[in-house]
């Protein structure tokens, strides 16, 4: 009996037993599922953070991206030529600026325009006066003299009235440039040759005896001797303030002789066909090369010891007396010439055919295309113009530098070897003119040129 009981009691509590761990089995299954469920929404969640944390990142990454860029293009902007000004000047022919204490005097197309805070803002002076091609202004104390189309105006109140200017000179006369020397102001036509007058800019003289042809386009000066750019008979001068004209050089005949402009002994002459380089010897203008051929080359000026250039392709400049040239087209218009140029305040100006003036710095002018040398090498020629011999100076460590000496067209005069970095060269059997002297070391080329003068 006991047995019995001990059995059915035993069986009851086993089935007890595994009926209440059926029942933890259920809770803990249950509970173990909801971990699951609470662990995967959590990394649902943390997957949703992080999507949107991506979301949230690469948009600030775009914006970011497109500040920067909307910086670069304004900086990059910023760095090239700037319109100066819109109305009036906006979109007219700039022939002619020019720059009389602190304001800027423009001869467009249509008007006489003046800016007195370096370009920003224009005045309307002219009443309706159009400035030529390349005619340009003179300024006589307070009187403004000014080319247009067929005649000449003046204005003794700063631009606020014109009268006619131009008595003696033929009608309707196709001005090219006006230049003050001293007292007396020289005017150029094509078709009429050049005119003079003194004093009060009333009376005009015909200037054009020696001239081959009454087509001029520029004048210049320099000591005391003028200098013609003609159409295509290359360039005259005169000695004796415009009386009699000869020849000074036929180098650049048969192309039209537009602008002239001095540095020391050398002559640039911008043409249509590019520019001219010419040295004085003490006697005559010897042809020293051609530079920007093709170019139809409106004005030359010198800013320092930069030469610039305005052309039919924009604007270039040259550090080395034309030996190099650099490009400084950015933001000019294309396909749009320059006309004319200036310096102003740090400033170069540029009038454009079509798009008004530009301007840009300086400095931001100069930096642009110039290699970038350590210790650049250096050749130094002395005494020029020389008579029996030169002296070389060279910046080289070399024993051994081989020279040569050509003429300006290309023929070899010269030759030997230099010994040291300053060595002495008999060029006493040399007819008396221009010459290029090369020194090569290796694979280094310097030359430099030098004048033979008896």
């Amino acid at each position: 009996m006991v047995p019995r009981m001990v059995d059915r009691a035993f069986r009851h509590g086993t089935k007890c037993f595994f009926e209440k761990m059926k029942i933890r089995i259920k809770i803990s299954d249950f509970i173990s599922m909801i971990l699951v469920n609470i662990i995967n929404n959590f990394e649902m969640m943390i997957k949703l953070i992080r999507n949107a944390m991506n979301h949230i990142i690469s948009k600030l990454l775009f914006s970011a991206s497109v500040i920067f860029l909307s910086l670069t293009i304004s900086l990059t902007t910023f760095a090239q030529w700037v319109q100066v000004g819109s109305a009036p000047i906006g979109n007219c022919d700039v022939n002619s600026i020019m720059v009389d204490k602190n304001n800027i005097f423009v001869g467009s197309n249509w008007n006489v325009l003046m800016s007195p805070d370096s370009g920003n803002n224009w005045l309307s002076i002219g009443n309706g006066v159009a400035v030529n091609e390349k005619a340009g202004f003179a300024f006589i104390d307070s009187t403004i003299l000014v080319a247009t189309w067929s005649s000449l105006f003046k204005s003794c109140d700063y631009g606020v009235s014109w009268v006619p200017a131009s008595t003696g000179m033929p009608s309707g006369c196709d001005i090219t440039s006006v230049l003050k020397v001293n007292d007396n102001i020289y005017v150029t036509t094509l078709g009429d040759g050049i005119f003079l007058t003194s004093g009060l800019i009333d009376i005009w003289c015909a200037a054009n005896n020696g001239l081959p042809s009454l087509y001029t386009w520029t004048v210049a000066f320099r000591g005391d001797t003028l200098f013609l750019g003609t159409n295509i008979h290359g360039i005259w001068e005169s000695v004796n303030g415009g009386n009699s004209w000869s020849v000074c050089t036929h180098a650049m005949d048969g192309n039209s002789v537009i602008t002239i402009v001095f540095k020391g002994n050398h002559m640039f002459a911008g043409t249509s066909d590019g520019i001219y380089h010419l040295v004085y010897d003490g006697v005559a203008w010897n042809f020293a090369g051609k530079m920007l051929a093709g170019y139809t080359v409106n004005q030359l000026i010198f800013e320092g010891n930069y030469l610039f250039a305005g052309s039919n392709y924009g604007v270039d400049y040259s550090p080395d007396n034309g030996i190099n040239w650099y490009a400084s087209h950015d933001g000019l218009p294309n396909s749009y010439a320059v006309k004319t140029l200036a310096v102003h305040a740090g400033y170069l100006y540029a009038g454009t055919q079509g798009h008004g003036a530009y301007r840009r710095s300086l400095s931001e002018v100069l930096g642009i295309g110039e290699p970038e040398k350590d210790t650049p090498a250096s050749l130094t020629i002395t005494p020029n113009p020389a008579a029996e011999s030169i002296t070389l100076s060279i910046s080289t460590s070399s024993l051994r530098i081989t020279y040569l000496v050509t003429d300006p067209f290309g023929k070899l005069v010269l030759s030997g070897l230099i010994n040291n970095s300053s060595s002495r060269i008999d060029i006493s059997s040399l007819r008396n003119g221009l010459y290029i002297l090369q020194v090569q070391e290796d694979d280094t080329i310097l030359s430099g040129r030098f004048v033979k003068a008896q």
